[in-house]
Order: structure tokens, then sequence, then C-alpha cells
């Protein structure tokens, strides 16, 4: 139940992820003006990665949701469940990861282009998304954290649901 429970926060954390990266390609775009280059590809970087979210709860939950609501028996070899959740992590940690790396690298370019953010915001997200390049061993995973909290204290909330 409790692996059920976390997809659905999964889903939730995705739709809120997508909402706050086109808060991030709003406000580059704005910075940009008529001929946005860089805001596209911060949007398109998010989505791989709100996918790979939902990529990764799925395989986390699919067992214990086919168990409990679909009156499944347990897969007679372990190896399916103990397999499944780590195609979520790689899905997301890589192939979900190093396109918001360099998502994060286009926003520090931008923004240093442009002047949208401030500087030590800036050379936060470029040592944040270094070290995302690492995260397939997962402890770098906690930058994606720091950055996401400065980053939230930087977006005025109002116009989130900018065009």
């Amino acid at each position: 139940t409790s692996a059920i429970i976390g997809a659905y926060f999964f889903a939730v954390a995705s739709v809120a992820l997508l909402l706050f990266v086109n808060r991030v390609r709003a406000t580059i775009a704005e910075a940009e003006g008529v001929r946005p280059i860089f805001s596209p590809f911060i949007f398109g970087s998010g989505v791989i990665l709100a996918a790979s979210v939902v990529v990764l709860a799925t395989t986390l939950a699919v067992v214990p949701a086919g168990i409990k609501f679909g009156d499944l028996n347990a897969p007679e070899n372990s190896d399916i469940v103990r397999f499944l959740p780590q195609i979520g992590f790689g899905m997301f940690l890589v192939l979900g990861m190093i396109p918001w790396c360099f998502g994060m690298l286009t926003i520090a370019y931008a923004s240093m282009r442009f002047n949208v953010f401030p500087s030590w915001f800036n050379w936060l997200t470029l040592l944040c998304a270094l070290l995302l390049f690492l995260a397939a061993l997962f402890f770098p995973i906690i930058a994606l954290g720091v950055w996401l909290i400065a980053s939230l204290l930087l977006l005025p909330l109002d116009g989130l649901y900018a065009t």
C-alpha cells in the first residue's frame, strides 16, 4: 500500500515539477524576448525529467498495485520485484537527470547572458548541474534539492502559470 501511495505522490510531484519548470521557462523567455532559444530547451528537459519521475513511480508500484487491485498472485520469480525498481531508478537517474543537467546549464548560461538571476544562483546552478551528472551514484542527487530550494526562493509564485 505504501508503494502505491508513494506512486501517487510521485505523480503529483511530477506535475509540480512541470509547473516549476514552466515558471523558469517563462522567466528566461521573458528575458530572451521575441525569439526564444533557450527557454524551449529548458522546458523540454524538464518534461523529460518529469516523465522519468512517472516511470520511476510506475516501476516502484506496478507489482504491489497488481497484487492489491488486480488480484494477481505475487510473482513466482523474485527477480522481477528486484529489477523493476532498478529500471525506474535508471530511467530517473540517467535518462531523466542527464537532460535536466543540460537544462540547468542552459538556465545558468541564459541567466548570465540576460542577467536574469543573481550571479550566486548562476554559479550554484552550474555546480549543481555538474554534480548531477554523477546522479547515478545517487548521493549527488542532493544537489537537485539544494538547487530547487534556492530557485524557489528566487522565483515569485505569481505568474506560476505564465505562458
